[in-house]
């Protein structure tokens, strides 16, 4: 991975590189809408303008893109590919709505589409029917080239999916705390760092061995948005998780910005740090110490052992007891209205000693299930602290136990 200098601050808009003529165009229907819908995450709930809920489709020879505006992410994608030169039947600018225009072209079955701006509308054709949809005025912003403002390191593909997405693994939805709703990015020590982290989980993904010559650490926090739509971008420019190639990344004061993809399918997405102070992530890790234990166990065995335990639980009762031991380890949860189960758990390498940790299994669930099914997780546990740890790889997931209701406040 190599690494030049960072920018500090996005570069502004230029409005000489976008035509403002109405394009025509007929585009290939099923990876236009794979592009359509890797860029719906871009939309707000309330836009800051009617505008923003649209995407602009840029028809020009050798360019023809995608582009998508939300208060805090810019995204532009190159879909030449989904628009052979055939197509072109006039270059300029279409205004699509862009979740209509998805739900439309998901619903049909022809291979082809037409899409024609015409004055406040735009009309979508293809064999065997015809839809107008009014439009609002183009007031978007045009990006700029970023190729000339803003200096990049490189790293692999796979390695910027996994890190965005393991790391989102450990944010709650629901939490609205600024600095929590998003994936804290930090460059130090020849390390490239991904975390996500709430009150109660926090899941870690590394890369190692980051040239950083003459570099001072850097840090963000990237929006779950954000996150979300470099991931999105990701599996649309590698699709069924295709060979993995060199993607772009620059982290400055203000934003950070991804270059992922070739000339072909690939999209540039800008994203506005948050604010607000990340959680000191390795001062919680450092509690897995020495007086841990460890074993390994497969991912479709704990899954699998998980959701049998749990099939007894209920909407309010959401507790697993893990009872380990080196004679035997068990699964329990129990629930008034709905019975108990007991569900007996192999590890590679037995317990050395008794523990008993009580763990929420939607919460563990929700992170476990996404590990490679072909993965061994290193499992770290220890009787009456507060973290477990499960491990694979480059990626480290951390959870807090349930308080023991029986225990009059300690954990468990």
């Amino acid at each position: 991975m190599s690494v030049t200098k960072v920018p500090t601050q996005a570069p502004e808009s230029s409005v000489a590189d976008v035509p403002r003529t109405p394009g025509d165009c007929t585009v290939d229907r099923e990876p236009f809408v794979a592009a359509l819908s890797a860029l719906a995450v871009v939309l707000q709930e309330k836009p800051v303008t009617a505008a923003m809920n649209y995407a602009r489709l840029v028809v020009e020879p050798g360019r023809t893109e995608l582009h998508v505006f939300g208060k805090d992410v810019t995204a532009v994608v190159n879909v030449s590919t989904c628009v052979p030169v055939s197509g072109m039947n006039r270059e300029g600018c279409i205004l699509l709505p862009l979740l209509k225009t998805k739900e439309l072209l998901s619903d049909l079955t022809a291979a082809k589409v037409s899409l024609r701006a015409d004055e406040d509308k735009v009309v979508i054709q293809w064999v065997g029917g015809r839809c107008v949809i009014s439009t609002v005025e183009d007031t978007l912003p045009i990006p700029r080239s970023f190729e000339d403002e803003w200096d990049f390191y490189e790293l692999d593909s796979h390695e910027l999916y996994n890190g965005v997405t393991c790391a989102m693994w450990g944010m709650d939805p629901n939490d609205h705390r600024t600095a929590l709703q998003g994936v804290s990015v930090r460059l130090r020590d020849r390390q490239l760092e991904f975390c996500g982290t709430d009150a109660t989980q926090l899941s870690l993904y590394t890369v190692a061995d980051v040239e950083v010559t003459n570099r001072p650490a850097q840090s963000g926090i990237i929006s779950a948005r954000g996150a979300q739509v470099v991931s999105k971008v990701l599996d649309w420019a590698y699709p069924n998780n295709s060979a993995s190639s060199p993607v772009q990344m620059a982290l400055g004061n203000e934003f950070a910005l991804f270059k992922i993809g070739g000339k072909a399918n690939g999209g540039v997405v800008q994203v506005r740090l948050q604010e607000g102070r990340f959680p000191k992530y390795e001062k919680i890790l450092e509690t897995v110490g020495p007086n841990y234990q460890r074993t390994t166990i497969s991912v479709p065995q704990l899954v699998t052992s998980l959701r049998q335990a749990g099939i007894c639980l209920d909407g309010e009762n959401v507790a697993v007891e893990m009872q380990l031991s080196p004679e035997e380890s068990v699964f329990r949860a129990e629930t008034p209205s709905v019975g108990r189960a007991r569900v007996e758990v192999k590890f590679d390498q037995p317990p050395t000693a008794p523990a008993h940790v009580r763990l929420d299994l939607r919460v563990l669930l929700r992170a476990i299930q996404h590990a490679p099914k072909s993965a061994m997780l290193e499992f770290a546990f220890c009787d009456g602290v507060s973290l477990v740890q499960f491990k694979f790889g480059q990626w480290v997931y951390a959870l807090m136990p349930l308080v023991d209701p029986k225990s009059k406040g300690a954990r468990a």
